[in-house]
């Protein structure tokens, strides 16, 4: 009596098993690009956080070198002239970042609005307004840029 010796087909059973596991390589690879997208979506959400508050500190305790470090290269100079002139004349009280909004569409660009108390020397009239700063990520010096707003008048 002949014995019947299971037969597989190890080519097929390679090639299911090696299927299911590019499929898992594949989700893994997806899910890894997922989670370092939305590492990146809140680190630069961070990122925009701390560089409007360290533009608009700048800007209120009168240091514009370090204020112009958040201007594009291309309207730095006007924006230290700009402020430079009016070195002694403006006095900020106090700011108040009031929010920053994010474009859904787009998250490179952003609005903040703050809330701005100052006066001009020698007048001791305080003024008090609410300013939209428009800034934008730039991805070359991977840093939040300010569209400058103008001088406070």
């Amino acid at each position: 009596m002949d014995a019947m010796i299971p037969f597989s087909f190890p080519d097929q059973a390679r090639a299911g098993r090696s299927r299911h596991q590019r499929w898992i390589l594949g989700l893994l690879l997806l899910t890894a690009v997922a989670g370092c997208s939305a590492y990146e979506a809140r680190t630069r959400k961070s990122d925009l956080r701390d560089a409007v508050e360290a533009y608009n500190r700048a800007i209120r305790w009168d240091r514009i070198q370090t204020a112009s470090d958040f201007v594009p290269l291309d309207e730095r100079s006007g924006f230290v002239e700009t402020y430079s002139a009016a070195e002694g004349k403006l006095r900020i009280a106090e700011y108040d970042i009031i929010e920053i909004h994010q474009d859904p569409a787009d998250d490179r660009i952003a609005t903040a609005r703050v809330k701005i108390t100052y006066y001009r020397t020698p007048s001791v009239t305080i003024k008090t307004v609410k300013q939209n700063q428009e800034w934008f990520y730039d991805d070359e010096q991977e840093t939040w840029l300010i569209h400058p707003p103008e001088i406070l008048r």
